[in-house]
């Protein structure tokens, strides 16, 4: 039996941890504010870091890097909880921190997407030494696994993996939006553009290009000329270099 650990569970950590929470041999411990509500099965919730109690193999922390400081101060500082391996799920707070906060223990960085809760998710994994088949084993019940063999890979990959599937949420919503206007159902409009996001992804696994889909002086071709009227290569770009600068630059000691 695998004990864990997962400190704070927001969006991403309720997510961790109802991956691993699927996995009968884990046993899971979650630390928040508000646990009450993830208190099922097998799992021990407690509302303070202080409170955490024990020796276990694995210890997740998923906290806004704005709380990390005080969270690692009072685990510092608890000498009734021992963990090997610290897992952090914290956009932008690198290694060198992470040691500085946990100078005893292994550290690992992972930065998953909300999708691992249902198995069609991304897990990006960064350790210093290459020794990711740790995290690897954990969270490939959630989706695909990369490894990355730089750091700042893992921040790149933040933006376009972690933050990506909002951008394109954007995207479905406004034409489901404009589709009412135009006159369907709100039903029949999401519908429409549900459907379309699920075929870009299921022709995107086929490698089926933009060119294979727009016919010359149609009207998927006549689209995409108004979108690059309007720069939309530049705004994704300027998307992408905007969120790289936000995660480099959310945390500092």
């Amino acid at each position: 039996m695998k004990k864990i650990a997962i400190i704070g569970v927001g969006k991403l950590g309720t997510s961790i941890f109802r991956l691993l929470n699927k996995n009968p041999n884990h046993t899971v411990t979650i630390v928040d504010h508000n646990p009450v509500m993830l208190s099922v099965g097998r799992v021990h919730s407690l509302d303070n870091v202080d409170k955490l109690k024990g020796e276990y193999d694995t210890t997740i922390i998923s906290v806004k890097p704005s709380d990390a400081i005080d969270m690692s101060r009072k685990l510092y500082l608890n000498n009734k909880f021992k963990t090997f391996k610290i897992m952090s799920a914290m956009a932008g707070v690198n290694v060198k921190t992470l040691k500085y906060m946990f100078p005893k223990n292994d550290i690992t960085r992972l930065m998953p997407n909300l999708s691992i809760i249902n198995g069609n998710g991304l897990t990006c994994i960064y350790h210093p030494r290459g020794h990711t088949i740790g995290a690897s084993n954990l969270f490939i019940g959630g989706g695909r696994v990369i490894h990355m063999d730089r750091e700042q890979d893992i921040d790149i990959a933040t933006c376009i993996g972690s933050s990506g599937p909002a951008y394109f949420l954007k995207m479905m919503e406004t034409m489901a939006s404009e589709g009412r206007e135009m006159g369907l159902s709100p039903c029949t409009s999401m519908m429409l553009a549900k459907e379309a996001l699920r075929c870009a992804h299921s022709l995107s696994e086929s490698n089926t290009s933009i060119n294979d889909i727009a016919s010359p002086n149609g009207i998927t071709e006549k689209g995409l000329e108004i979108l690059e009227k309007h720069k939309f290569t530049e705004i994704i770009k300027d998307v992408l270099k905007t969120s790289l600068d936000r995660t480099n630059n959310i945390f500092s000691l």
